[in-house]
């Protein structure tokens, strides 16, 4: 089980489980754990011309230059229309600045609120060791292998 993790002073919230639904798109965040590289959360925010094209070249395998994405796989989202790009917020999640990890939001989503606030901390994705259970809602320590009490 992956989480998504939230900093909260010297501790994380939990605000979600993370796994994609797609096996090879799991395969790339798993991957991204093997290297040792955190996993680390980035909101796509901005312009919105650029958020538009940022949704749809936002893919698994592109990289993130600091103002665009490029590489990757092939987007649906190509077909898209513009009221449709406007209708989510899109996180990514990064390990060398590759997209291992996508999650999109709808506007309607209860959560939206959740996710927006979340995003303007720091937010990392981090698998659960097997001996461990933890849940969304909950904070803990992170040590970099495991969670411990919080403080």
């Amino acid at each position: 089980m992956n989480v998504i993790l939230v900093k909260n002073n010297n501790n994380y919230d939990i605000i979600a489980e993370y796994t994609p639904r797609n096996p090879e798109n799991l395969l790339v965040l798993n991957q991204a754990f093997e290297s040792g590289l955190p996993v680390i959360g980035m909101a796509v925010v901005g312009d919105p011309s650029v958020v538009r094209q940022q949704k749809i070249t936002a893919t698994y395998g592109s990289t993130w230059d600091g103002t665009s994405f490029s590489g990757g796989k092939d987007s649906k989202a190509l077909e898209a229309t513009e009221e449709q790009l406007d209708s989510f917020d899109l996180y990514v999640f990064l390990s060398n600045n590759v997209v291992v990890g996508r999650i999109g939001i709808l506007h309607e989503n209860p959560q939206v609120e959740m996710y927006r606030m979340a995003f303007q901390s720091e937010v990392i994705i981090v698998k659960v060791p097997d001996h461990q259970n933890v849940y969304a809602g909950e904070t803990y320590k992170w040590n970099g292998t495991e969670f411990l009490a919080p403080e």
